[in-house]
């Protein structure tokens, strides 16, 4: 969401793309990777000497080092915000299994009701 304000402003130099997750979507990981990974090769193609900025906050950070490993030869440029790289190290992977518990229909209000929960255990874990 950060992006958005600042998507007019980049546009003047950019060609801006943005990669929206609902929070209701289920894609798992190799499948944003897939969408993230097709559209990277579309820009190539469309222009190879021109480098690739890509901006990725927490998961998205993950994505575009995904990216950037399976594309070794585009010039990318990776821009970092909180890249999700040490999440297997935090408490939170101990009870990420639950969480294919929650049904994939619950409000955003709900969800953000989920996070504070969770944000609770690990004050006390």
């Amino acid at each position: 969401m950060e992006l958005i304000l600042h998507h007019k402003s980049l546009g003047m130099v950019f060609e801006v793309r943005c990669l929206h997750i609902p929070v209701s979507d289920r894609t798992p990981f190799g499948g944003l990777l897939q969408i993230v990974d097709e559209s990277v090769k579309y820009e190539h193609a469309l222009s190879p000497k021109r480098p690739i900025f890509v901006i990725g906050d927490s998961l998205g950070g993950c994505l575009a080092i995904s990216v950037a490993a399976h594309n070794p030869k585009i010039d990318l440029v990776l821009i970092l915000i909180n890249p999700g790289t040490s999440f297997a190290k935090t408490p939170v992977q101990a009870i990420l299994p639950l969480l294919d518990l929650v049904p994939s229909n619950l409000s955003v209000t709900q969800i953000h009701s989920l996070r504070y929960l969770i944000g609770r255990f690990l004050l006390t874990f």
